[in-house]
């Protein structure tokens, strides 16, 4: 009898070592598929934003104001470039959901987001914006105060949409609609971009710019916790 109790509780240490060496297994296998994604994309030269300089950032006179000539057209990758990753969209993409205000321009100023979404611009400003687009329904000039959000429900496909401000016409963006939205990058002044817990498989990665899509790319993200995709080059619009 003592024998039989003996092997029982053997038994079912080995059957519990088992059980947790197969969650350890599973779990291993899922931090194994969470990849960090980086690169870098590739401004055309005479599109290139100077180095940064200190102090608050001039948006004002990138229209004509009747008395200081708008300034040469650049681009500023961190404000106005996306980057994502569209693929299988099973999940709800990662990262595209910080759409904002600030410093008197959207931030980004290329907004990609799914079909249906409810797409929420906070005013981070210190003024109010009275946001409206002419190819939005329902979207018209309305104040939305410091602090505050602007709402509206994308429809399910068009675009891209144009949205402007009343107050300060050089506050514009651009809405792009992709039902196979996997993630939104994070990218800095310079180009480099990153993409966090990515899961391995084949994407194709998109870079927009204002109303524009300037590069595609189809990459295959390995599975491995690190991964860096090759440089891209831009071919940003004339316009």
């Amino acid at each position: 009898m003592a024998n039989l109790t003996h092997r029982a509780h053997t038994f079912a240490r080995v059957s519990l070592l088992s059980a947790v060496a197969v969650l350890v297994a599973f779990a291993a296998a899922g931090v194994a598929s969470a990849v960090d994604v980086q690169g870098a994309l590739q401004v055309p030269e005479n599109l290139a934003a100077p180095e940064a300089e200190n102090g608050p950032k001039s948006f004002y006179w990138k229209v004509w104001n009747g008395v200081i000539d708008p300034r040469a057209r650049t681009v500023d990758s961190a404000r106005d470039l996306t980057v994502v990753l569209t693929g299988n969209a099973s999940a709800a993409p990662r990262g595209c959901d910080d759409h904002r205000i600030s410093g008197g321009d959207f931030a980004p100023s290329a907004i990609v987001v799914r079909p249906g979404t409810d797409l929420a611009l906070k005013n981070e400003d210190g003024c109010s914006h009275e946001l409206y687009s002419d190819n939005l329904e329902g979207f018209a000039a309305i104040q939305t105060a410091p602090g505050n959000a602007r709402t509206i429900r994308l429809p399910g496909s068009g675009g891209p949409f144009e949205i402007r401000d009343r107050v300060y016409p050089q506050t514009r963006g651009w809405v792009h609609v992709l039902p196979d939205l996997v993630a939104c990058g994070t990218i800095t002044s310079r180009g480099r971009y990153s993409f966090e817990g990515v899961s391995a498989g084949t994407y194709t990665l998109k870079v927009f710019y204002q109303g524009h899509e300037v590069a595609s790319r189809e990459v295959e993200i390995p599975d491995e916790r690190e991964h860096t995709i090759e440089s891209l080059p831009l071919n940003t619009p004339s316009r």
